[in-house]
């Protein structure tokens, strides 16, 4: 009923069992939970909840990821809150997702604290969460912060990827801080990170914005030389040029 969208006889089901005196179990309440979700009626889903005597994890994941679809970040951590209390750890992907509210509402640090309160309580997050956290901190100029989070995650054996660093990267060209640019990407090599396409733009822009037109014609030397290439975009060539004409 559910996965064709009848979800009003997916209720009607529901009251069938009821008024046959069995009693609906975790799973019959979750689908219907997911059914209501998908379909926008999240307010609904929770009314729906406070029928059930054993909520799970699922249960939370689902409303969670509810609530952080329209942009309800009160209600969702509300429900992290309850899940915590009960014992139960979302999964990683619902966590993400409140993460990114957060960091979309520029509220890095509560972000920053769901992250920490979920590892303490055993819960396993991946490289997509700390990106999302580092992305949100460099995004707010706290670019230290994203860094220290960088460090922080490989502590935990959690390997971050390119994108780690192409959000990095932009964060201290955005701080004009390219010193530390250049060591970044000089640490992507010695990780065995592999650099593309968004990495050497990013730094070629911001090295040439501000005037180190050298630097920018190395990096420039080095994507061409590598697999990734210019991907036939003319935009960091455009970044040369400009920063030229700004030595005249």
């Amino acid at each position: 009923m559910c996965l064709t969208n009848r979800i009003g006889e997916g209720f009607k089901l529901l009251q069938l069992i009821k008024s046959r005196g069995v009693a609906p179990n975790t799973v019959v309440y979750n689908t219907l939970l997911h059914a209501l979700c998908r379909n926008g009626k999240v307010g609904r889903a929770r009314n729906l909840m406070n029928e059930m005597e054993d909520p799970n994890d699922v249960t939370f994941n689902i409303l969670i990821s509810g609530y952080c679809k329209e942009g309800n970040s009160v209600q969702a951590l509300v429900l992290l809150e309850k899940s915590f209390s009960m014992g139960f750890v979302p999964d990683v992907v619902s966590v993400t997702k409140v993460l990114e509210i957060l960091c979309n509402a520029g509220r890095t640090m509560e972000a920053a604290e769901v992250l920490e309160r979920v590892e303490s309580m055993g819960g396993l997050l991946d490289v997509v969460a700390y990106n999302t956290l580092i992305k949100g901190f460099c995004g707010a100029g706290k670019v230290m912060v994203g860094l220290h989070f960088l460090k922080q995650m490989e502590s935990k054996g959690c390997l971050p990827n390119v994108d780690t660093y192409n959000v990095l990267i932009s964060g201290f060209c955005e701080s004009k801080m390219l010193d530390l640019v250049l060591d970044l990407f000089n640490d992507m090599k010695t990780d065995g990170i592999k650099w593309n396409f968004v990495t050497f733009y990013t730094i070629i822009i911001g090295l040439c914005s501000e005037g180190r037109i050298e630097d920018g014609f190395s990096t420039l030397e080095l994507m061409e030389e590598s697999k990734e290439g210019s991907r036939g975009h003319i935009s960091p060539y455009n970044s040369i040029i400009y920063g030229l004409l700004k030595q005249n």
